[in-house]
């Protein structure tokens, strides 16, 4: 085909390093161009007809692409697992015969990890203050797997509640990883989740709470997950991935030994 003699755009789709520079195309991009095209009633009259279009086009192997289009105004929005979707901030004219040239940049989706966990098995104790409970034998075996579990996992920060048997619980681990978990308070957890979502792009993060957070903190990050019920369960450790801000999925996993009714 001869594209001297057709309308449209031709062009690539090229990634954009994290530090500015230009990276390669990018294969397998999904296209879908929309707009107005506007084509004369007939040759005798200066009047147009205009019709909204909507066509799609793949990258190849070299991140380029061609689409043969009608004169009109279009915008640009384009989609790619591993990468930031993208959208054009302005319109394209097409109004030449000829292949108009589009080139355009899209970065890699940045994935942070944030393991989620209630603190370990403790002992109430008369007298004894609630935040000033500590974990008994079986929360101290657990705390020492959390830190063999998560050993290779390259956590970046942990944060604890304000209460002894969470720190306790993260002890062992923050010791493997040489980090000094930061202390939140209960009430605060909608803003200490923000400053992850703000913070920590990229990173990995543990945090833990009590059967009464933990599933607060999962809804703050994943707005309508399902509601957990955790109150007699110590063994659960929860893994969101969020794509930049946006949480995008949950896994929940086991640790440790778990209860005989549910082996």
């Amino acid at each position: 085909m001869d594209f001297r003699f057709i309308t449209g755009f031709r062009g690539r789709v090229r990634e954009r390093l994290s530090d500015g520079s230009v990276g390669p195309g990018i294969q397998g991009v999904h296209i879908i161009i929309s707009g107005i095209t506007y084509d004369p009633i007939n040759l005798l009259t200066p009047r147009v007809q205009f019709k909204k279009v909507r066509e799609t086009v793949t990258t190849n192997t070299t991140g380029s692409f061609r689409i043969k289009l009608k004169k009109g105004v279009y915008s640009i929005y384009a989609t790619h697992s591993d990468f930031e979707t993208y959208w054009s901030s302005k319109m394209h004219t097409i109004l030449d015969v000829g292949l108009r040239n589009l080139v355009f940049f899209m970065k890699k989706k940045s994935y942070s990890t944030v393991f989620v966990l209630r603190h370990a098995e403790y002992d109430v104790i008369s007298g004894v203050p609630n935040q000033g409970l500590h974990l008994n034998s079986l929360g101290v075996a657990r705390a020492e797997q959390l830190g063999k579990v998560l050993c290779d996992a390259d956590v970046n920060e942990i944060f604890v509640s304000d209460f002894v048997r969470t720190q306790e619980t993260a002890q062992e681990l923050a010791t493997n990883m040489s980090l000094a978990p930061i202390i939140y308070s209960n009430s605060n957890i909608q803003n200490i989740v923000q400053q992850i979502k703000t913070n920590y792009i990229g990173k990995t993060i543990v945090i833990v709470g009590h059967s009464n957070t933990v599933p607060q903190i999962i809804n703050e990050f994943i707005l309508g997950s399902p509601v957990i019920n955790i109150d007699y369960e110590f063994h659960n450790l929860f893994v969101i991935t969020l794509c930049g801000s946006y949480g995008e999925n949950l896994l929940n996993l086991w640790y440790g030994n778990t209860p005989n009714c549910i082996q």
